[in-house]
């Protein structure tokens, strides 16, 4: 890039992360529970879902979450160990979790992270005791996951549409923790691929559940505008 515009790497690398910053200021709130689209398309998805075969009348999007692989972090001398907070001993790397919950669609309507990698879904249920490891599901409980899990996969289609589009966010040698505005540089990566989904009027998610998205014009008006 450096000889096709005639910049330097480090004049590009400012141009990239001041238009990052510039699209998550501006945008990124449409990102964290967009109560306005949700609220004009709340009908439509959960006729979506039920259309599919969904069990419940009442669902209107699907809530799931990814690692992305991070740097090793080097001590910094202040006594903290972020090296072992980001950590995952499951998967063996250094990584962030995010969350999303993925409307039918195609658009990421909540986009939550990072947590540090060493934390589990499990974490969650430790001190629960309405959670009973073992318990056997009886047949009508077992019949209700299958046919949720036919659904359900959408939201992972959005995070493998993520990670294609955007594969920076992949590139772990990039990712440097205090050194990288790693969180912003994955925040705007989703808003850019609900962008993409609106543009190309739909994904992959889309056309499973039959349901048009808006269009960009339309996405970006959903952002709700507060006077100081």
């Amino acid at each position: 890039m450096s000889t096709k515009f005639g910049r330097s790497r480090s004049s590009l690398c400012e141009i990239f992360l001041h238009v990052i910053n510039e699209l998550y200021d501006r945008w990124g709130s449409l990102l964290y529970l967009n109560k306005k689209l949700l609220a004009q398309n709340m009908d439509r998805y959960c006729d979506a879902v039920t259309a599919k075969g969904a069990l419940l009348s009442n669902l209107f999007g699907f809530i799931d979450g990814t690692k992305l692989q991070t740097c090793r972090i080097s001590s910094t001398g202040s006594g903290e160990n972020l090296q072992r907070q980001v950590y995952s001993g499951h998967k063996r790397i250094h990584c962030l979790n995010y969350q999303a919950v993925t409307a039918p669609d195609g658009i990421c309507l909540y986009f939550f992270g990072p947590v540090e990698g060493r934390r589990h879904l499990m974490e969650q249920f430790a001190n629960d005791r309405s959670f009973l490891k073992g318990n056997s599901l009886t047949a009508e409980r077992q019949e209700f996951n299958k046919w949720m899990s036919r659904v359900r996969q959408s939201v992972e289609w959005n995070f493998k549409m993520l990670k294609s589009l955007w594969a920076i966010i992949t590139f772990k040698t990039l990712s440097k923790i205090r050194l990288s505005p790693v969180v912003i540089v994955v925040a705007v990566a989703m808003l850019l691929t609900n962008c993409h989904c609106c543009h190309f009027e739909g994904n992959q998610i889309s056309q499973f559940f039959g349901l048009k998205p808006p269009t960009v014009r339309e996405y970006l008006d959903t952002l709700e505008k507060i006077d100081i």
